[in-house]
């Protein structure tokens, strides 16, 4: 993609149709990698990367992602790090920063209000109010 015969965008992607790399007019250029189940397992962002002179830059920025055993994000490491956990129904129930205190999410307690006949309260902007 060009504007004034200076690129914007360029894009590649893998036989899967994935995307594996993303450069932007700026510089930057991200790329992203996945295992064989096509699951993300890392983004590396790098500025003026040359896949032609250079084979192993330093990347400026990246994450790796690691699933648990039933294919759900577990933890993201790197920069931004954090921890997911889930409930026996498979339902986000946690997300720890390691800077900050965890974020609890409500699936689980609207579901057994749900079950015992009574309306999860909703808030104004339809968010369940804990």
């Amino acid at each position: 993609m060009t504007l004034d015969h200076q690129p914007l965008a360029a894009f590649r992607w893998d036989k899967q149709g994935r995307e594996c790399e993303r450069r932007q007019g700026n510089g930057l250029v991200n790329r992203y990698q996945y295992d064989l189940l096509g699951q993300l397992i890392a983004h590396q962002r790098y500025h003026r990367y040359d896949i032609s002179t250079q084979t192993s830059p330093t990347p400026i920025w990246q994450q790796q992602y690691h699933y648990n055993p039933n294919g759900q994000l577990a933890e993201i490491t790197r920069h931004q790090p954090r921890r997911y956990r889930y409930d026996n129904a498979g339902q986000l129930h946690t997300v720890t920063y390691p800077e900050v205190n965890p974020k609890q999410h409500h699936a689980e307690k609207a579901l057994k209000l749900l079950q015992n006949n009574q309306q999860p309260l909703m808030g104004t902007d339809g968010i369940l109010t804990p």
